[in-house]
């Protein structure tokens, strides 16, 4: 049940977003004149396909970034997890030797 619901809510949201960029979409369809730093000519563009060209590439440019911060996380994760290892053992072994050593 709890798949359906979050199916749904994942549904209503793409269509929320797709309506909002279709409604921006229609309304600024006029051109500008973009200069951008790598063109020598300035290029003819909407301001919507502007504006959600920039959007998109935040998107992806963010969802680049959360890799990348989960890929370290995860190699911080598995240096932590040995140096616990690490140091679980020469506990076991300062144990081991306390309880050798005459009182």
């Amino acid at each position: 049940m709890g798949n359906i619901i979050k199916i749904f809510l994942l549904l209503a949201v793409i269509l929320l977003v797709s309506l909002v960029l279709g409604m921006y979409q229609i309304q600024n369809d006029h051109d500008i004149q973009v200069d951008l730093i790598y063109f020598a000519e300035p290029i003819e563009m909407s301001v919507a396909r502007f504006g959600m060209a920039f959007f998109f590439g935040g998107v992806l440019v963010g969802i680049g970034l959360c890799v990348l911060i989960c890929l370290v996380l995860g190699i911080e994760l598995k240096a932590a997890r040995r140096q616990a290892k690490k140091l679980a053992k020469e506990l076991e072994k300062m144990r081991e030797r306390n309880l050798k050593e005459p009182t």
